[in-house]
């Protein structure tokens, strides 16, 4: 089963009639939601004022922040051949070496000197 998004008009005519008559069941099933998203989106409206998607609490947030990453580039700039080991212990980074690794390749946009 998908989620379906709704629009910011349907989520503020979903509360609305919410809001109206109280009546989840009725509401979920006339905008074809499940209750728990009625209750959602009433308690986000009561919260923030808004029915906007919060798409920025969306995903896993990377333990590497952008200083993080600037001292591993500066660092694999002076020393070339440094292990992903020896960076996390060099600079206490909280990750482990796979995640590194992909932070180096994808962030950074760094790969490996091929011989």
């Amino acid at each position: 089963m998908y989620k379906k998004i709704l629009s910011e008009d349907a989520r503020e005519r979903l509360v609305a009639a919410y809001e109206k008559t109280k009546d989840i069941k009725n509401v979920a099933t006339m905008f074809s939601v499940a209750e728990s998203t009625v209750y959602r989106l009433a308690a986000q409206k009561r919260k923030t004022g808004s029915l906007a998607l919060q798409t920025s609490k969306r995903g896993v947030k990377s333990k590497l922040t952008p200083e993080m990453l600037e001292h591993i580039r500066k660092k694999i700039e002076e020393v070339p051949d440094i292990t992903l080991q020896e960076l996390i212990e060099e600079l206490s980074l909280p990750v482990k070496k796979s995640a590194l690794c992909d932070a180096i390749l994808y962030k950074l946009k760094l790969t490996r000197k091929k011989r």
